[in-house]
């Protein structure tokens, strides 16, 4: 419904397609593994991870505050899902080096798009609301703090 009424996507039914589709493919396949095996939590964080994805549809949003809030949490899937490749094949992250870089993942997946909300958006998207927080009308801060999250999930 968010996609659909919004007014800065540009196919709305190809957004909703791929954005439902791929929730509910994570979603339904955790739901069957975490049903066959409740004791491996793979299928758990398969099902977090799908609906993780589906706060991507809340950037279509045409309120500043709710298009803000999506905007900062639209990469946790990413963090998820790394969260799920090193809790395989169990569903538990056994090594403190691995808890350490999920707590890593989900750090940087939450605060990353923080430099990118607190300055002025640029042409890219031109039709989105501005941000709830923003603080600055340059684009430097976003620029390169852009750089510098980029960076970083890359290290």
């Amino acid at each position: 419904a968010v996609i659909a009424g919004s007014d800065h996507v540009s196919e709305p039914a190809v957004a909703v397609v791929f954005t439902v589709g791929v929730a509910f493919a994570w979603i339904g396949t955790g739901l069957f593994a975490w049903w066959r095996r409740p004791v491996n939590r793979v299928g758990a964080l398969m099902t977090w991870t799908g609906f993780a994805f589906l706060l991507n549809a809340f950037v279509a949003a045409n309120s500043s505050a709710l298009f803000t809030l999506a905007a900062a949490t639209s990469n946790v899937y990413l963090a998820a899902f790394v969260h799920l490749l090193l809790a395989d094949p169990e569903g538990t992250l056994r090594r403190s080096l691995h808890r350490r870089l999920v707590a890593a993942t989900y750090g940087l997946a939450l605060l990353g798009p923080l430099p990118l909300l607190l300055s002025a958006r640029d042409a890219s998207c031109g039709e989105c609301p501005d941000s709830f927080v923003q603080v600055t009308e340059g684009t430097t801060l976003g620029t390169s703090g852009d750089a510098l999250t980029s960076l970083a999930a890359v290290v």
